[in-house]
């Protein structure tokens, strides 16, 4: 375990909320490119192609949740703070028939 992930286990609740809103914000404040399109932690072991190898791990929690159900042809609300990375695998992968 490192120095970082004893410190974290140490924080108070509320600390720990208002150091993942900075960190959240100074990327997002960071990030002009567009790059960036996933702000989850993500899912391990990788079981589907890697398209985008810098954001598999975070596809797969996605993919994790989807395929317990049938999207196809169905609207999905996709509830979350990122910047919409979730939203385009599942038009995707899925092929629902709107996803907000």
């Amino acid at each position: 375990m490192t120095i970082i992930h004893l410190i974290w286990q140490l924080l108070p609740r509320n600390a720990k909320k208002l150091v993942a809103r900075s960190f959240y914000n100074y990327l997002s404040s960071r990030e002009k490119e567009g790059t960036v399109t996933f702000l989850n932690y993500g899912y391990a072991p990788v079981t589907i192609p890697a398209l985008d190898v810098l954001n598999s791990a975070r596809t797969q929690l996605y993919e994790e949740v989807a395929a317990a159900v049938q999207l196809t042809g169905k609207a999905v609300l996709e509830v979350s703070s990122g910047r919409g990375g979730g939203a385009a695998y599942l038009m995707q992968a899925h092929r629902p028939i709107s996803c907000i």
